[in-house]
C-alpha cells in the first residue's frame, strides 16, 4: 500500500514538473511622445529616483503572453514626472511573488501573473 502511494506521489511531482510552461517577457520599441535616454554615464546630476510595478498577464500555463510590456512608457513617464531628461542605472526585474504563484496555483495555471518592477535615477 505504501508503494502504491510512493507511485502516486512520483506521478504527481512528476506530471507538475513536465506541465510547467515558459514565460517570456516580450519588447517591443514603441514610440513614446519624447525620446529619452538610457545609460551610466556617471557624469550626470540624479534629480530623483523611480520605482514602478506594474503585473504581466500570463494565461494557459505561460502560452500565451503580452505582446508588450511597455517598459519604455515606465521609464518615459518616470523622466516625465521628474521633469528630467533621461534615465540612468535603470533595472528590471520580473519575478513571481508569493501572491503571484498562489494565484497561478489556484487557478490551475490558467492565470498566472508576474511582477515586473523598474527602477532607476532620473537626471537633467
Amino acid at each position: 500500500m505504501k508503494m502504491r502511494r510512493l507511485l502516486q506521489v512520483c506521478l504527481l511531482v512528476a506530471f507538475a514538473m513536465v506541465a510547467q510552461g515558459c514565460y517570456s517577457l516580450k519588447q517591443v520599441g514603441t514610440p513614446v511622445q519624447e525620446s529619452i535616454e538610457i545609460t551610466n554615464a556617471e557624469q550626470m546630476a540624479t534629480t530623483s529616483h523611480f520605482e514602478q510595478k506594474k503585473t504581466i498577464h500570463h494565461f494557459i500555463g505561460g502560452l500565451v503572453s503580452p505582446d508588450d510590456v511597455g517598459l519604455e512608457k515606465m521609464v518615459s513617464d518616470a523622466v516625465k514626472t521628474s521633469n528630467g531628461k533621461g534615465a540612468v542605472n535603470v533595472r528590471i526585474k520580473y519575478q513571481q511573488t508569493f501572491v503571484n504563484g498562489f494565484v497561478g496555483v489556484i487557478t490551475f495555471g490558467i492565470y498566472t501573473p508576474f511582477t515586473l518592477t523598474v527602477t532607476g535615477d532620473v537626471v537633467n
